[in-house]
């Protein structure tokens, strides 16, 4: 309480978690997190972090719980704003209140009354309600002004009052509300109370005795029960331990990872659906899974990165980044660890590429760059030593090979064709499958093309992604934004898996039968330094780009950029003609030709779901997409140059700050209603426009 001994809890994955609630009694950590759309719930401690699936989740922030009862509240102030109730396991939500809400803020619960009390910061209120949404009454809407977070004890209500910049007071139902605790220059936000009578001791629950016998999470539940759960790329056993699952569906939605456990034998039925808590990546097209070392290979389209994660969204271990346009495919090597992607030029005249890099990051090669107009998917046979891909050009739209080197290219399907968008080899049945979502078909075919059908041709339109396992063709459509499935052996028995997912990018299904085979690569990388690539004649050793192999054909040359960075100040990387220093994003080389300096000069554009910056004074016009998650229409656009930070308008989350690296995130204030923003540096006051009225506040 004193302030020291500072422990980071939970950290990968937050944007702006409002909403924290403490289960003192089962030794559980609940929060919400309005930006993401998500609840969440851990131990204590951070450990076994797990996403809670619940319906109709929009924008929650104020959560209490009553670990007594087994019931979790929280307040969700999104389009459609409620009050809700869940038990402690993301069950059985009920929602208790509706009419008459419009931004509810806060919650808090009087244990001993049953009663809740709420805060309204569009409506200007406070409320309260008995605990099943019953007797719903208005406490006061005199003397409050924007309420943001509220407590209450031993009949005293507590709030923190954003036009006021107070902590408020008021003795109900008698007394006058006062200012608790003025702070004339700061925002006042979370509000607790702090007193042993707030969280009773010596109750037991389901949870109380061993943890209830779980191996991670216990949540206890009405009466003296219990339910056990795990974190969230676990399933929970019937005897209370973890384990992982047998089927996983993992699911790109953009901002977002999604696990989905299905039945084995019937991928058409879902048992368990969970966000990874995957953080800082704003644009998930493309990712693999690497099933041996249990890592995730995710491709950040914003940041042009390219990262591996553990399950749980830590570890994160950076394997490529920069000189990366769009990446539409990624997949991994299961022999080597080598990760193979496509890249799509993400601005008229860049150059497509397919690339690859090893396991470590330290190897980066171009394999494939003539010819390519638009690569998308990707796909690979490390067995033959084969790299498929996806070609979405105008000119020459189909699918072509090479060995997993970079040679021997050859087309594969290039008739009927014009957007295959998904890819996917069954290496056991030895068939290749592709969506076309122009043509909006499923096609089949032999490795080498021979043999080709439609499988799917009718009530499918524009079918992006596709994936293989246990019999069945599952494929996204974004049309109506589902997953859709269909036997291997009987195109008549079709089904929607799960329906009414925006932004659906890419899906894929791991099993026991998923990343099988291997080949003369495997153990001690083929004796190769750098990489090893397999191809139908065996292994070649190859080297990062610009590099050359020894005459042992194992060995690379040394890197000059290695020794001193190449006198760089930033980075060194490798030429035709030898090492060259260049800069990251946003800097532009000095005189020296190997000193980076900053940008002076730049425009920043708010464009709907995105805010990027151009330069003006670097010798190109570079525009970098700032790494800002989830925005929502950014309509007004200021900026803070005294902190370096970037003001805009997003319209769930009002005036929001935030860092120009897309960090920090704050929200300023509630009005998503401003349609002009200013910032005065000297005074360090923000101004902006509402309707007929000109709005200022620090």
């Amino acid at each position: 309480m004193d302030g020291d001994n500072r422990e980071v809890v939970v950290e990968n994955g937050l944007v702006t978690p409002d909403g924290m609630a403490v289960d003192w009694i089962n030794r559980n950590l609940y929060w919400s997190d309005s930006h993401t759309s998500r609840f969440e719930v851990a131990t204590l401690d951070g450990r076994y972090r797990k996403s809670l699936h619940i319906e109709k989740l929009s924008k929650p922030r104020g959560i209490c719980v009553d670990p007594v009862q087994g019931f979790v509240y929280w307040a969700d102030w999104g389009t459609f704003p409620f009050i809700a109730r869940m038990e402690m396991d993301g069950t059985n939500m009920e929602v208790l209140a509706q009419q008459g809400l419009a931004w509810p803020n806060s919650l808090s619960i009087n244990l001993e009354t049953g009663k809740l009390i709420w805060a309204d910061a569009s409506r200007d209120l406070i409320g309260m309600m008995n605990v099943d949404g019953t007797e719903m009454q208005i406490l006061s809407d005199s003397h409050v002004d924007h309420p943001f977070s509220i407590d209450h004890y031993m009949g005293v209500i507590y709030w923190s009052d954003w036009y006021k910049k107070s902590v408020m007071s008021w003795e109900y139902p008698d007394g006058e509300p006062e200012m608790f605790h003025p702070l004339e220059d700061q925002l006042q936000h979370g509000v607790k109370v702090v007193h042993k009578s707030q969280q009773p001791t010596g109750i037991k629950t389901g949870c109380t005795e061993n943890n209830g016998g779980c191996s991670q999470l216990c949540f206890a539940k009405p009466g003296v029960t219990r339910v056990c759960g795990c974190q969230s790329h676990l399933l929970v056993n019937e005897d209370g331990t973890c384990s992982e699952p047998t089927h996983r569906l993992l699911v790109a939605r953009g901002h977002e990872l999604l696990q989905v456990v299905l039945e084995p034998a019937n991928l058409t039925n879902v048992i368990s659906k969970a966000v990874l808590p995957i953080g800082n990546i704003t644009g998930i097209v493309a990712f693999d899974y690497f099933v041996s070392t249990k890592r995730l290979i995710v491709g950040d389209t914003y940041s042009s990165m390219i990262a591996s994660y553990k399950l749980d969204g830590s570890d994160r271990r950076v394997l490529a980044e920069g000189k990366i346009g769009s990446l539409d495919g990624i997949a991994v090597d299961w022999v080597t660890g080598n990760v193979f992607w496509s890249d799509s030029p993400a601005t008229e005249g860049g150059e497509a590429r397919i690339e690859v890099v090893n396991g470590a990051g330290t190897a980066r090669k171009v394999l494939v760059s003539e010819g390519l107009e638009k690569p998308r998917a990707i796909a690979l046979d490390p067995v033959m030593g084969h790299l498929y891909w996806t070609e979405w050009g105008k000119s020459s739209p189909g699918i072509a090979r090479v060995d997993m080197d970079g040679g021997n290219r050859e087309p594969i399907i290039t008739t009927d064709i014009v957007w295959p968008n998904g890819l996917v080899l069954d290496l056991i049945a030895h068939k290749i499958y592709w969506t076309d979502a122009n043509l909006d078909y499923i096609g089949i075919a032999n490795m080498d093309g021979g043999a080709r059908m439609k499988l799917v041709e009718t009530n499918i339109w524009q079918p992006f992604s596709i994936t293989v396992g246990d019999g069945s063709l599952l494929w996204t459509d974004w049309r109506y934004s589902s997953i859709d499935s269909v036997s291997l052996t009987n195109s008549t028995a079709r089904a929607t898996v799960m329906n009414n997912l925006s932004n659906l990018m890419t899906i894929h299904h791991y099993d026991s039968t998923t990343q099988t085979g291997t080949n003369d690569c495997a153990g001690e990388n083929g004796g190769c330094s750098h990489l090893c690539l397999y191809t139908n004649n065996g292994p070649v050793c190859a080297c990062k780009t610009h590099l050359e192999l020894e005459e042992d054909g194992k060995t690379c040359a040394d890197d000059p950029c290695e020794v001193d960075n190449g006198g760089c100040s930033h980075t060194c990387s490798l030429s035709e003609s030898g090492p060259s220093c260049t800069c990251p994003e946003l800097y532009m080389l000095d005189t020296d030709s190997v000193t980076c300096r900053a940008s002076e000069k730049s425009l920043l554009i708010a464009a709907h779901d995105l805010i990027y910056r151009v330069t003006l004074d670097t010798p190109t016009h570079q525009v970098t997409y700032l790494n800002y998650n989830s925005i929502s229409y950014s309509l007004a656009l200021g900026y803070d140059s005294k902190n370096e930070r970037v003001i805009y308008r997003d319209a769930r989350m009002g005036v929001v700050s935030v860092s120009l690296n897309g960090s920090h995130v704050r929200q300023l204030n509630d009005d998503v209603d401003a349609y002009s923003i200013t910032v005065d540096n000297i005074a360090g006051n923000l101004y902006w426009v509402k309707r007929n009225m000109v709005k200022c506040s620090r």
